[in-house]
């Protein structure tokens, strides 16, 4: 087993198929190894096949996995749930909404009243001040003639 061994993951795991020009024999096929990355790229985006043992293949499986059992859609009645089992977990769903909505309303309570505090703690009375003390007028001077300050000046 000399290159990459590429392994299936999800609905085609285990199974013996062609993707893509590649045959998969009990869901594994080996690449070479040299100068098989466009191969392992196209047949991780494309087929699902990931290199044995591989960070990537283990979330893939792991996502798989996940949506296969129920995944974000476990909370909400399921396609072969009776109607007392769906009005059961309508009922525990919108108990579960309106706690949240009271606890929100709460904080929301806590929050205006902080900042009530915060606006009350933070007013400043201005401290009084008396007005400003009159600055005298400069003291004017007659303008000097121009011909005159050039005579005195020679």
């Amino acid at each position: 087993m000399d290159g990459i061994r590429m392994v299936l993951v999800g609905p085609n795991e285990g199974k013996d198929i062609t993707l893509g020009g590649f045959t998969f024999k009990g869901g594994a096929l080996v690449l070479p190894a040299r100068s098989s990355g466009p191969a392992q790229r196209l047949l991780s985006r494309y087929y699902s096949a990931y290199p044995e043992g591989s960070v990537e293949g283990r979330k893939a499986k792991d996502a798989y996995e996940w949506a296969r059992w129920g995944g974000a859609s476990a909370a909400l009645p399921g396609v072969g749930t009776t109607q007392p089992e769906a009005d059961g977990q309508v009922r525990e769903l919108r108990h579960a909404l309106d706690e949240g909505m009271s606890e929100l309303e709460r904080v929301k309570a806590e929050l205006r009243t902080a900042q009530a505090q915060l606006r009350d703690a933070t007013v400043v009375t201005p401290a009084p001040t008396s007005p400003p003390a009159p600055v005298p007028a400069p003291a004017e001077e007659s303008p000097v003639p121009k011909g005159r300050a050039k005579a005195k000046a020679e």
